[in-house]
């Protein structure tokens, strides 16, 4: 995340979710900004098993303080292939506020291209899905991940699996308009 926002410390983020994603960037990122933190979810019942003590709102107040915040995260499963709803309306958005899922499949969530047609930086989860792969390769070899070879296996894998479910679609589309 530092990457894309240096002034990480000074941010006000939102997190979108409380399940198991969101607790472990919740943790991350309250070692940096506690007091700036804010967890947004449907049911407050989620965050009882959390030892955080950090903001926590309900996604109907997130959405209507939404511009107050630099970086809003979405770490819920919405928006992500087969499921095209959105969490949580946008039109508080701040222009200068850095969207941001945890879903890389579809590359753009319903969430982030809403973020940008308002004109909003997004930013989706395949660095982090990236980055957890080389910290994981580095406690199993003691060796650093070449971070940018990873990136371009993980986009050569995922073009190749969509080009081959497009192919197979197209056949069975082919061979369903024969039959009837």
């Amino acid at each position: 995340m530092h990457s894309v926002y240096p002034d990480l410390e000074n941010a006000y983020i939102l997190i979108l979710g409380a399940g198991g994603a969101s607790k472990g960037i919740a943790y991350e990122l309250a070692k940096f900004v506690k007091p700036k933190l804010t967890v947004a979810n449907r049911t407050m019942a989620r965050f009882e098993s959390w030892n955080l003590n950090i903001n926590q709102i309900s996604l109907a107040d997130a959405e209507k303080y939404l511009a107050e915040f630099d970086i809003v995260i979405n770490t819920t499963p919405a928006g992500m292939a087969g499921n095209n709803e959105s969490i949580i309306n946008l039109k508080h958005l701040s222009p200068n506020t850095l969207m941001s899922d945890i879903i890389y499949i579809p590359y753009k969530t319903p969430i982030l291209e809403e973020a940008e047609r308002k004109g909003n930086h997004i930013y989706n989860g395949l660095d982090m899905f990236v980055y957890q792969g080389a910290e994981s390769f580095k406690i199993w070899t003691n060796k650093d991940a070449n971070i940018n070879s990873m990136k371009t296996a993980v986009f050569t894998t995922i073009k190749r699996r969509i080009t081959y479910a497009y192919w197979q679609t197209k056949k069975i589309l082919k061979k369903f308009s024969t039959q009837y």
